[in-house]
């Protein structure tokens, strides 16, 4: 792994954790794209030398019958994050958690790219007696689409290993929230 996507991946936490917290999750005008901006700034803040790119959108393609790629009329791919550089790719989501169907995006995006590696960031959406987090799954492409499986065959779609998981600190529990419980009136 490059020492730099290292670096950054070793600072995820912190930095995923002030763009959250920067948007403050109980504002309820909050959307995908406003953590979005914000993480796509923090990130050219901490590391000007990498170049983030942003809802970089991608033609789809299908194999037919003799293999042969195929452009879908009108449908393409958009790429939340990704930072051609390091070979890393950042799907973010705002709901209340990361699902398989999350997941499944990710990988598909990476099964189709020369992305290496890559990042479903959750920014967790505001529900009663929930956490506050924003939460993060990374995976790494150990071997890619087209490449003999140990039975002399072609995979059929790459594999994944996940690298790194975690979640921020609660931002309800470090700030208190909006109201304090042990006085409010009903």
């Amino acid at each position: 792994m490059d020492k730099k996507l290292e670096e950054l991946l070793n600072n995820l936490k912190y930095i995923l954790q002030e763009t959250y917290f920067g948007c403050n999750p109980l504002n309820p005008n909050n959307t995908e794209d406003t953590f979005q901006e914000l993480l796509r700034h923090n990130l050219s803040l901490i590391y000007p030398e990498l170049f983030v790119t942003s809802e970089y959108t991608l033609q789809r393609f299908v194999e037919d019958i003799k293999g042969n790629k195929i452009p879908l009329k009108n449908k393409s791919e958009r790429h939340d994050l990704s930072i051609k550089l390091l070979d890393f790719l950042m799907e973010l989501k705002y709901v209340d958690k990361i699902d398989e169907s999350h997941k499944y995006q990710l990988l598909s995006y990476m099964d189709d790219s020369e992305f290496k590696y890559g990042a479903i960031i959750n920014f967790r959406k505001l529900k009663p007696l929930k956490k506050l987090v924003a939460e993060a799954i990374i995976y790494e492409k150990i071997s890619a689409k087209g490449e003999l499986n140990e039975k002399g065959e072609k995979n059929l779609c790459s594999k994944f290993k996940i690298i790194k998981s975690f979640e921020t600190e609660d931002f309800n529990e470090l700030s208190g929230g909006y109201f304090n419980k042990e006085i409010m009136i009903d």
